[in-house]
C-alpha cells in the first residue's frame, strides 16, 4: 500500500503545472509544422518553452535530440538522446539517434584534428550498430597512422634549342608519428637523365662525338621534424642537392600552418649557392568547404642576388573514399620552386613562368594505395623556350592502428 501511494504522489508530482499546460496545448503540432516550414530552430525553441530541457516524456525528449541534431549540434544531442534512452517505453528512434549522433560527431571531431575523441564516438556507435559502415569509415579515418611510406618511379623529359633531355628517377618518402603531436620525415630522390651531345663544329673527332649522350646523376636528399596541434602544423626542414659536375648545394624550409578547415599556410626556402643566396616565401589562404573538397591561393615570391621574382599559385585537392586528387598551378614568375608537400626542387635554368602538377591516388586497401603523378612547366632562359615535364607511378602504404 505504501509503495502504492508513493507511486502515485511521484506521479503528481511530474504532472505539469496548469501555466505548463496551457503551454504545452498544440504545442507539439506547432512544433512540427515549424519543422516542415523550415524552422527547425524555431520548433526546437518551442519544445524547449513548453517541456524544458529534461522533459519526462520519451517523444518529446527524443524530438527535441533529432532537431538539436538536424540544426548541426552532434555534440549536444548525444546527451539529450542518452537521457531518452533512458526514459520509460524508450524505442529503438533513440538508439539509431544516438548513434547517427556519435558518428556526426566523430566526423566534426576529425575534421578538427581530435583523433582520439573521433575514435570514442565511432567505437560507441559499432557497439550500438556492428554493421554501421559510416561509423567503420570514420574508425578507420580516425585510427592513427604512425608510420607511412611511398614510392614513385617516373620518368621526365626537357626540350629547348639544345639536344633534348630525358631521364628517369626514383622518389621514396617515409613519415613517422612517434607521438601524437610529433612528425618526422625523410625523402631521397634519384635522377638519371641523359642529353645528345651537338653535332655542330668541324673539328678533329667531332664526326665521332657526334650521337654520343652525357649522362648525369642527381641525387636530393630531404629530413623534417615537426609538431602537430589541433590548430596549427609547424615543420623545418633541411635538405641539399648533388649533381655530377656541379657544387653541392645545400638547402633549408619551414612551413606554418595556421587553422582547421579555413586557414593560412607559409612556406619558407632557401637555396646556398655558392654565388649567394636564393630566397623563396610561398603564402597561402586555404578552406575546405566540405570534407573531401579544399582549396588554396597565394603567391610565390623569389629573391635572388639579382631580382626577385613573384608568380600566383592555385591549388584544388579532393580526398574521398575511392579516390585522392590534388592539383596545383602557377603563373607569373619564379625560379627553382621548392615544394613541400611532396619535397622537391625545380632544378632547371630558366624562369619558370607556367606550370602545374596532378596526382591521384585510389585506395585499393585501408592500408594501400595507387597513384598517378605528372608535371608540365614552361620556362624562359634568355628567349630560348624550355618545356620540362614528368610522369610518375607509384604507390603508398599507411597501415593504420
Amino acid at each position: 500500500m505504501i509503495e502504492i501511494l508513493a507511486a502515485v504522489a511521484i506521479a503528481v508530482a511530474q504532472l505539469p503545472s496548469d501555466a505548463q499546460a496551457e503551454q504545452r496545448v498544440g504545442a507539439w503540432d506547432r512544433s512540427v509544422e515549424l519543422e516542415r516550414a523550415g524552422d527547425l530552430r524555431g520548433a526546437r525553441a518551442l519544445l524547449l518553452a513548453a517541456w524544458g530541457s529534461a522533459p519526462e516524456s520519451y517523444e518529446v525528449s527524443v524530438r527535441l535530440a533529432w532537431l538539436t541534431l538536424e540544426l548541426g549540434r552532434p555534440s549536444e544531442a548525444i546527451p539529450l538522446y542518452r537521457r531518452a534512452r533512458a526514459l520509460p517505453g524508450a524505442g529503438p528512434e533513440a538508439t539509431r539517434g544516438l548513434a547517427s549522433a556519435l558518428v556526426r560527431d566523430g566526423f566534426a571531431a576529425v575534421e578538427a584534428g581530435d583523433r582520439a575523441l573521433a575514435r570514442r564516438r565511432f567505437e560507441e556507435a559499432l557497439r550500438l550498430f556492428p554493421d554501421d559502415a559510416d561509423a567503420a569509415r570514420g574508425l578507420e579515418l580516425a585510427k592513427d597512422r604512425p608510420f607511412s611510406a611511398e614510392l614513385w618511379l617516373g620518368g621526365l623529359g626537357l626540350t629547348s634549342s639544345a639536344p633534348a633531355l630525358y631521364g628517369g628517377f626514383a622518389f621514396a618518402q617515409a613519415r613517422v608519428s612517434p607521438t601524437e603531436s610529433l612528425r618526422l620525415r625523410a625523402a631521397y630522390r634519384f635522377t638519371l637523365s641523359w642529353q645528345e651531345r651537338s653535332s655542330a663544329g668541324m673539328g678533329p673527332g667531332s664526326r665521332r662525338n657526334a650521337g654520343r649522350s652525357v649522362t648525369r646523376t642527381r641525387h636530393e636528399g630531404w629530413a623534417g621534424v615537426g609538431l602537430e596541434q589541433r590548430t596549427w602544423r609547424a615543420e623545418a626542414l633541411g635538405f641539399g642537392v648533388f649533381a655530377s659536375g656541379a657544387p653541392a648545394v645545400p638547402g633549408q624550409a619551414a612551413r606554418l600552418s595556421v587553422g582547421t578547415r579555413v586557414g593560412a599556410l607559409l612556406d619558407e626556402s632557401a637555396l646556398f649557392y655558392r654565388t649567394g643566396t636564393e630566397l623563396q616565401l610561398r603564402p597561402l589562404l586555404f578552406a575546405w568547404p566540405t570534407t573531401s573538397l579544399g582549396a588554396a591561393a597565394g603567391a610565390r615570391v623569389t629573391r635572388g642576388a639579382d631580382s626577385t621574382l613573384v608568380a600566383g599559385e592555385l591549388g584544388l585537392s579532393w580526398v574521398g573514399p575511392s579516390v585522392e586528387l590534388h592539383a596545383s598551378g602557377l603563373w607569373g614568375k619564379a625560379r627553382r620552386p621548392v615544394f613541400l608537400d611532396v619535397p622537391m626542387l625545380v632544378d632547371v635554368e630558366g624562369e619558370l613562368w607556367a606550370g602545374g602538377t596532378l596526382s591521384v591516388l585510389i585506395p585499393v586497401s585501408p592500408a594501400l594505395a595507387l597513384g598517378l603523378a605528372g608535371e608540365l612547366h614552361a620556362l624562359d632562359d634568355d628567349g630560348d623556350s624550355i618545356t620540362y615535364g614528368s610522369l610518375a607511378a607509384g604507390l603508398r602504404w599507411s597501415p593504420r592502428y
